[in-house]
């Protein structure tokens, strides 16, 4: 299973490009934890949000069981999009498989890992060098609730609040879940 997890991670996405104004991950490599890759099929009349981690990180070490219990709770309504700041796609896919929910992840070489760090400010001390410094609002763990085409909705500060920072988060209050289909048709 991690080998066909580490070679999908690895792949470069499959589906064609979208028209703008479809779903953020249109044309990404999103998969689930058995390996299969999902669409934006399998977000609807959620709410989605993006979890940035490394599997090097203490604070992560530390928040990923709390957004695991969290996830537990909130199944229904939640559905998390792991972002790696790992150092190789093999060390993402292990990180994945071992200490995340179950929950979804961006292929470790989908060019959409940069983009959303970029757009949302959110990335690891060890990816300075690639990011430099302005702009960036946040290391990580950290957590964005976003809509279907990307733009954000709201900032969970796990960096600095840790799990504390979920109880803010309340998922069934906000009403920031993704259309359905027949919501899109109209």
């Amino acid at each position: 299973m991690l080998l066909l997890l580490a070679t999908l991670f690895l792949a470069a996405p499959l589906r064609p490009r979208q028209q703008q104004g479809d779903c953020v991950f249109g044309a990404a490599e999103l998969l689930g934890k058995d390996g299969l890759p999902r669409t934006c099929d399998d977000l609807r009349g959620r709410q989605v949000a993006l979890y940035f981690a490394g599997s090097w990180c203490p604070l992560c070490r530390q928040f990923t069981p709390a957004l695991r219990d969290f996830f537990a709770r909130h199944k229904e309504t939640v559905q998390i999009v792991f972002v790696s700041s790992d150092e190789s796609p093999n060390e993402a896919v292990e990180h994945y498989q071992k200490t995340h929910g179950d929950w979804l992840a961006l292929s470790y070489a989908d060019p959409l890992v940069r983009k959303l760090k970029r757009r949302f400010g959110v990335w690891s001390r060890r990816e300075i060098g690639w990011f430099g410094v302005d702009g960036r609002r946040s290391g990580v763990p950290a957590v964005v609730v976003i809509d279907w085409d990307g733009a954000e909705l709201e900032f969970v500060p796990s960096e600095t609040q840790g799990a504390a920072a979920l109880a803010a988060w309340q998922p069934e209050a906000t009403g920031k879940a993704w259309p359905s289909p027949d919501e899109l048709r109209s």
